[in-house]
């Protein structure tokens, strides 16, 4: 049985990271801690935290979710993507597997259950071409445009909701893409960017590792538009819209400028110091479900070329923060590294995550029940008023 409170030591041999990992717990009020009565230059931290940590690392997402969640939350049925003892799978199947060879149709047909059926083969080219300033405004509109056109999802045969997807997901690799490309969805944007040779490869693994991640609430977002038997285009505008706010985690918008910011310094490290004793939180690092570092940003930055600015970066913030770069990181890592301008790291998690969020949405179809939550009134009491009185006259 553990006792209440464990050392330093004891702490870190528990949840197997390093002192500056237990010093980021802390910050982050994932860990209590106190000063050590028989040594004030000591700390102590609580081992139920502690445990719960641990807990959360040997079995992933459904140890979080039980903690996490509360009397309002919603629970959602979904045979998607789960996170298990660190790892992250797509309907069963390990990412980090898929991200060896398999490209981001072939996580389409995975997670919307169309593996006997290729809703890609034989697409015909489109006409649409969304036109605006950067990458984000161009997805707004063609999906806005889609959503107000394209036919609902209610009642419609599997087959047809597919194509619709697929048609989507083309349309919008070449709204972020910025022109008309043909071909794999990865090698759109790269011929979109003129990325070339080995590092064509590189965004196809980012669009893969992007595609899904549990329920989020842009995933929530999705499935709420789809229970209402809204087109596709709606849902996947819904979830990007919930996708360009701040919280919870920042985004890859946020990873994005902090490593422009940085590489921009004369001195990145410094800047990665400066950052972090300024906000105590850095941008790209970190991640509640993968305590031991986000696999999905390892296996992307392992494959980098070389670059020293990057490098640096990516050391210095695990230095200061004690938290292991996570996938935001690692795709505005990659853009830099392809020597592409920072919006492409949106680019590239927009598009590989429309993949999930069309999923969410077709999954919610196909339970064919709305998601409507019920109102608990907290307001004034509801007070009857007189009639008022006729005027005299």
């Amino acid at each position: 049985m553990l006792g209440s409170w464990l050392s330093a030591e004891e702490a870190q041999q528990r949840l197997k990271v390093k002192p500056q990992t237990l010093y980021a717990y802390v910050s982050r009020g994932l860990i209590a801690a106190r000063t050590d009565l028989d040594a004030p230059r000591r700390h102590l931290y609580a081992a139920a935290d502690i445990e719960r940590l641990a807990l959360r690392s040997q079995q992933g997402r459904g140890v979080v979710a039980r903690e996490t969640a509360s009397a309002s939350a919603p629970i959602l049925a979904s045979g998607l993507s789960t996170i298990s003892e660190g790892r992250l799978y797509y309907c069963g199947r390990d990412v980090i597997a898929l991200a060896e060879r398999a490209t981001l149709e072939d996580c389409a047909r995975l997670l919307w259950k169309s593996e006997e059926v290729d809703p890609f083969g034989g697409l015909g080219p489109s006409l649409r071409l969304s036109s605006g300033p950067d990458a984000r405004t161009r997805a707004y509109m063609l999906l806005a445009q889609r959503a107000a056109e394209d036919p609902t999802t209610a009642g419609r045969p599997a087959i047809s909701l597919l194509n619709d997807a697929a048609s989507l997901m083309m349309d919008l690799a070449d709204a972020v893409g910025g022109a008309k490309k043909s071909g794999p969805l990865h090698r759109r944007l790269a011929s979109a960017w003129r990325v070339e040779g080995d590092r064509v490869d590189l965004i196809r693994i980012c669009l893969v590792l992007s595609a899904d991640h549990d329920i989020s609430a842009p995933s929530y977002a999705a499935r709420i538009v789809a229970s209402t038997g809204a087109p596709l285009a709606a849902c996947v505008l819904a979830a990007l819209a919930a996708q360009s706010g701040p919280k919870p985690n920042g985004g890859v918008a946020q990873a994005a400028g902090f490593l422009a910011e940085c590489a921009r310094d004369p001195d990145p490290k410094g800047a990665v110091r400066r950052r972090f004793n300024q906000s105590a939180a850095i941008p790209g690092f970190g991640h509640p479900l993968y305590p031991l570092g986000d696999p999905r940003a390892r296996f992307i930055l392992e494959r980098l070329p070389p670059t020293k600015d990057v490098q640096d970066i990516a050391a210095s913030g695990e230095e200061a923060c004690g938290l292991a770069p996570n996938l935001d990181f690692a795709l505005a890592a990659a853009a830099r590294t392809l020597k592409l301008p920072m919006e492409t790291a949106f680019s590239l998690f927009v598009l590989g995550r429309s993949v999930g969020w069309v999923a969410h949405a077709l999954e919610q179809n196909a339970q064919n029940r709305p998601i409507e939550p019920r109102t608990h009134y907290i307001g004034p009491p509801p007070r009857l008023y007189p009639p008022q009185a006729k005027a005299e006259g």
